[in-house]
């Protein structure tokens, strides 16, 4: 198994890591880390620490009143919550007994698993056949230390994590 050896540096009131690629892990006490620890690291370093995956799904109901429409939402949101880990809520159309709108979202540290969560949900949606599906949209927003909309907007030019590696020093290692 390959792994990275991880030289800390200290930053003024910040800590950066340095990789060095090539090394063998021999265990963790030798200061040798697993690739799920580097992939999270990494992940935290350059790219993106959150993602949000959402969904809008609007369905067409034949239902005659309000109480038939929220016992059709009420079965298809319990069911969604049972099988997936996600939120889901109506979100529009709360008085038309003929329309039910829904929202979803999921969220993870990695955009991939997202969507593919997000596309598990709306199947599953679809192919309960409580209501035929007439609209689906989705987006995914990601926030992270790179990413926009991420830092303040007090802050239009924040520091890069190139900068702030740059201006590190490096902790003896006695």
């Amino acid at each position: 198994m390959r792994a990275v050896g991880v030289s800390v540096f200290r930053c003024i009131g910040r800590i950066s890591l340095r990789f060095i690629l090539g090394f063998d892990a021999v265990g963790p006490r030798d200061g040798m880390f697993s690739d799920v620890e580097i992939r999270r690291v990494l992940g935290f370093l350059c790219g993106t620490m959150l993602v949000v995956a959402v969904a809008r799904l609007a369905f067409s109901l034949t239902a005659v009143s309000l109480k038939d429409k929220r016992r059709v939402a009420r079965a298809l949101i319990d069911r969604t919550r049972r099988r997936f880990p996600v939120a889901v809520a109506e979100i529009e159309e709360n008085d038309n007994h003929a329309a039910l709108v829904l929202g979803c979202s999921v969220v993870s540290n990695d955009a991939q698993h997202a969507m593919s969560m997000l596309d598990h949900v709306v199947s599953f949606m679809e192919n309960t056949y409580l209501a035929p599906m007439i609209l689906r949209e989705r987006e995914i927003l990601h926030f992270g230390p790179l990413a926009d909309g991420f830092w303040d907007a007090e802050d239009p030019d924040p520091e890069s994590w190139e900068e702030v590696a740059a201006s590190c020093e490096p902790v003896s290692e006695d």
